[in-house]
């Protein structure tokens, strides 16, 4: 799950990267894909981010290594 979360996590953070580089420039070319780019990482942690058993999200402010909903071990 923690590689997952990477991946959630740098998909999210190139997309601000393109945000801000589109706003320092006053280029709407580079802003407009950093939102979409953002989004998508957004979009991924919901689909990627669930419990091995019951599948349901598991938030990731959720407290221990115990799936909140079912209490399955989380990995």
């Amino acid at each position: 799950m923690k590689k997952k979360f990477l991946l959630c996590c740098i998909i999210m953070l190139l997309g601000c990267v393109l945000m801000l580089a589109g706003f320092t420039m006053d280029s709407s070319p580079l802003y407009i894909p950093g939102i979409l780019v953002f989004f998508v990482g957004v979009l991924l942690e919901f689909m990627l981010i669930r419990c091995p058993f019951c599948h349901r999200y598991v938030a990731l402010y959720a407290p221990g290594k115990f799936c909140p909903h079912c209490g399955g071990e989380l990995r």
